[in-house]
């Protein structure tokens, strides 16, 4: 194949716990989150009743006076919480207890920030879950007198009671003056830990830091006329037009929405709003929304009007950040092989590929959707292996797909290939809340009423997992079976059946059967590593469902990953011989603002051909015949048999220039040398 290039390199992984947000220090005060949490409001009070969560006016800190504050004073110390950074404000010198922050002084019952240092004030953690998450930071804010206005940094977070990973709700950036000002900075998402941050730090490298001085901070909700609608994902994208979504409010007679397209400045300090939309009138709950460039990012939010014609908040914005599907242009077969080509689509970067033949079922029973054995497999560079389980490695790749497999687009993420096996790695789990397993590619598991059989064998490990009072405890490897079924909804997959098995051997292999039944016309399924900080090995995979003659199954022979070009070179394999071929592309492109990548929806799916006459093939070094039940092979070589479905029955040489190997009546693919047959007896 051509063009399987990566987006992202084909690195391993060392087992790294990765930074947790109370670990960042001020990092959390660089404005790493964007700003599309932050609500400007010029008037919260217009919209509701509000309810005061937190009120602080500093009168305990009367050391100091404005543009002499005390630095003589202590506020902070290591010693006052288990989590010195964030809650460390003496609790005498506020009337709520669990402030925190860094270089800040007293200043005549006003907080003031360090001269030249800068420094961070931090509220307790709040509980501002109620009105929809919607919460206010207010506060007094000023300079000294005769120095340049100094920008700071105001910004929330989730903690939820400070566990390892926070949600970030948002930063923004206000700008203060030797007078003093009160500034409203409005979140959404917050929840029952909530906790803010006012940060002076040094924006640039001409940025003269000096001091800021703080002063009546509120933390308030409000109880709003007619609730807030929420933004839903888009649907049906075709570049040039979109339908945006949002749920219905009670009460509701009508909405207004808005989209448009943000650009930044020069400088990286203003993004300014570029509308398509302003203040559109709907009276449903989504809306089509056209002349948009195909590519380009969008973002759309929606209020709630009432008979009265109070407004609800604007919604959090949804981001509409999408590709169009490509175009299939006409393949055709050529012998054995056939080039596939599709359109050009604005701003993708990459091309996910994926090639088909269709499986029929000769009989009623039991029919086999995947088989992998996990023999021979190969580094993403084409490398053999050269760890085993005597001398392991603690090394994973993100992304390991099944490297040499029958079945295209097995998935082993924080995986790597060992010796008749593969790996994935359950300490990327525990530590770092990656998913550790096996996932297939999207099957159809819609037959028998969506019953399904997953055998596999299985070898664990083990692994130790410490808790804070210095003990430790010894897990062994256990793994989750989960099926996940596309929901059109969300646009994505949604886990439907999930199954444990008890701890698994770290000493051999052992057998696992999985019943599942909630299959679908479009699933995936994922094997995964758990309970244990430790790896998990699979072997011998077989995935199987009941089905009756004539059913069909649509089995994936390429996935040509991130390919960089609109074409690719196939080769149709032996066992796809006799089958329709079919395929189908989407788009790529990251996401600038999250990193995450973005699939476009698919092309449809077209048809290629059949690989037709090798019943007729000759050889020229062999013969192939059926005699009293046994297929005969004469000549020298080497010689491989499948089954129609792609299962190898037969992989060996002819001895003495001949072969003779009992089979089953049906349909074979006899693999010499120079040539393919197809026979059926």
């Amino acid at each position: 194949m051509a063009g399987t290039g990566q987006a992202t390199a084909q690195q391993l992984t060392k087992r790294v716990v990765k930074t947790t947000a109370t670990e960042q220090h001020m990092d959390f005060a660089k404005a790493k989150t964007t700003m599309k949490n932050v609500m400007r409001v010029q008037n919260p009070l217009a919209y509701g009743d509000s309810t005061t969560v937190l009120y602080e006016d500093f009168s305990n800190m009367y050391e100091g006076s404005i543009g002499n504050p005390d630095t003589s004073v202590e506020l902070t110390s290591d010693t006052v919480s288990s989590y010195p950074f964030w809650i460390n404000m003496i609790p005498v010198y506020t009337h709520v207890p669990g402030w925190g922050g860094h270089n800040i002084y007293p200043a005549g019952e006003v907080v003031s920030t360090a001269d030249n240092d800068g420094g961070n004030l931090n509220t307790p953690m709040l509980d501002c879950s109620k009105q929809q998450g919607v919460v206010f930071l207010e506060f007094k804010a000023r300079t000294d007198d005769g120095v340049a206005d100094q920008p700071i940094i105001v910004e929330a977070a989730e903690t939820y009671n400070m566990s390892p990973t926070w949600d970030m709700l948002g930063s923004g950036t206000v700008t203060v003056t030797p007078e003093w000002q009160t500034y409203t900075v409005s979140f959404y998402g917050a929840g029952n830990y909530t906790l803010f941050n006012i940060v002076r730090q040094q924006m640039s490298q001409d940025d003269e830091v000096h001091r800021v001085y703080i002063d009546d901070v509120r933390v308030y909700t409000i109880k709003p006329h007619i609730k807030m609608p929420t933004a839903m994902p888009y649907t049906d994208y075709k570049g040039s037009s979109f339908v945006a979504h949002w749920t219905k409010v009670d009460g509701a007679t009508g909405y207004k929405l808005n989209v448009y397209s943000k650009e930044m400045s020069d400088d990286g300090t203003q993004t300014t709003k570029d509308y398509l939309k302003q203040d559109m009138d709907v009276s449903d709950t989504l809306a089509t929304v056209s002349g948009t460039t195909s590519g380009q990012t969008y973002y759309y939010t929606v209020r709630a009007v009432n008979a009265e014609g109070q407004e609800s908040f604007e919604s959090p914005e949804y981001e509409v950040f999408d590709l169009e599907a490509p175009v299939l242009e006409k393949s055709t077969i050529e012998d054995t092989t056939y080039v596939a080509k599709w359109s050009d689509v604005p701003t993708a970067e990459r091309y996910n590929y994926w090639a088909y033949f269709t499986r029929t079922a000769d009989s009623d029973g039991e029919f086999t959707l995947t088989n992998e054995s996990f023999d021979g497999l190969q580094m993403k560079d084409g490398s053999e292996v050269t760890w085993s389980f005597d001398d392991p490695t603690y090394y994973s790749y993100d992304d390991y797909f099944i490297t040499p497999s029958s079945q295209a687009g097995w998935d082993a993420k924080n995986g790597i290939p060992y010796p008749g096996c593969v790996c994935v790695d359950g300490w990327q789990y525990i530590f770092n809340h990656k998913d550790a397993g096996l996932v297939s590619p999207d099957l159809d598991l819609s037959k028998d009423g969506g019953k399904v059989k997953v055998k596999v064998q299985l070898r664990g490990d083990k692994g130790d997992v410490w808790y804070n009072d210095g003990t430790k405890e010894t897990r062994y490897t256990r793994c989750a079976v989960a099926l996940f079924n596309w929901d059109d909804n969300i646009g994505d997959y949604r886990q439907a059946e999930l199954q444990y098995t008890d701890s698994i051997s770290p000493e051999a292999f052992g057998d696992y059967t999985i019943n599942l039944t909630k299959g679908s016309a479009r699933s995936k399924i994922g094997i995964y590593a758990v309970w244990a900080p430790a790896h998990l090995y699979m072997k011998n995979l077989v995935v199987s469902q009941n089905y009756k003659a004539g059913e069909t199954f649509v089995d994936p022979f390429v996935y040509g990953r991130w390919l960089e070009t609109t074409d690719d070179s196939i080769t149709v394999p032996a066992k796809a011989y006799g089958c329709p071929i079919t395929h189908k592309v989407s788009a790529v492109k990251t996401n600038p603002s999250t990193y995450q990548i973005k699939e476009s929806r698919f092309s449809d799916t077209e048809e290629v051909g059949i690989v037709s006459g090798i019943e007729s093939v000759g050889l020229s070094r062999a013969s192939v015949l059926v005699e009293n039940g046994k297929l005969m092979v004469n000549g020298n070589g080497p010689v491989s048999v499948y089954t129609i479905d792609g299962k190898m029955v037969y992989n060996g040489r002819t001895v003495d220039g001949t072969m003779a190997l009992p089979l089953k009546s049906g349909a074979y693919i006899v693999k010499t040398k120079d040539n393919t047959v197809k026979v059926v007896f």
